[in-house]
């Protein structure tokens, strides 16, 4: 079953408890308990509120992991020439996507200039002066995929899904990070001169 069709069925499963939450909260005993300023009333539009922004909620995110695609990238040389988004690199969201352990983990392999962090990595590159070292393409590959340049390297592919191994079972076929945060981790990068 492709991603589409689990995002539709989480839809409708979910269109469907709203519903049947909606029926449960206005079912009362006689007239009295639906009438508005009754408790049972509040309780049902709370309930029915509560719902919907959940299921709103799961509905936009399983929508965006359907519509969640990989963008196509061609590596010419050592590096990979074109941006993977129209939209260019943030040089401040890089910074941050860079420096924090949970997201694009570099602290825990690199010392990152500016890092208020002590215990950098010490068993990578420094990447002070990145951005005079490699040029922007070049950038963009080692993030993209740095086994493309060194088949024994350590780092992980942030956005190459293909062909790997030893990937947990919910990560499969997810790129670490997005198109865009790429973009904005080579934004930053590049200003490291």
């Amino acid at each position: 079953m492709g991603r589409g069709m689990v995002a539709r069925s989480v839809e409708f499963s979910l269109l469907a408890i709203c519903r049947l939450c909606l029926t449960l909260s206005l079912k009362g005993r006689g007239n009295r308990s639906r009438r508005p300023g009754s408790r049972r009333y509040f309780f049902g539009i709370g309930l029915i509120v509560h719902t919907l922004a959940v299921c709103a909620t799961v509905m936009t995110a399983t929508s965006s992991i359907a519509g969640a695609q990989q963008l196509p990238y061609r590596m010419i040389d050592d590096g990979i020439p074109v941006a993977l988004t129209e939209q260019p690199g943030d040089a401040i969201r890089g910074r941050d996507i860079a420096a924090n352990r949970q997201i694009g983990m570099c602290p825990l392999c690199h010392q990152i200039p500016l890092a208020n962090d002590r215990f950098l990595g010490n068993i990578s590159t420094n990447l002070t002066g990145a951005g005079t070292r490699w040029t922007v393409a070049q950038l963009r590959l080692r993030i993209v995929n740095s086994r493309q340049l060194n088949p024994t390297s350590v780092m992980p592919a942030y956005y190459h899904v293909e062909g790997l191994t030893r990937v947990a079972a919910t990560s499969r076929d997810k790129p670490i990070l997005n198109a865009q945060q790429i973009e904005d981790v080579v934004a930053w990068l590049a200003t490291l001169k």
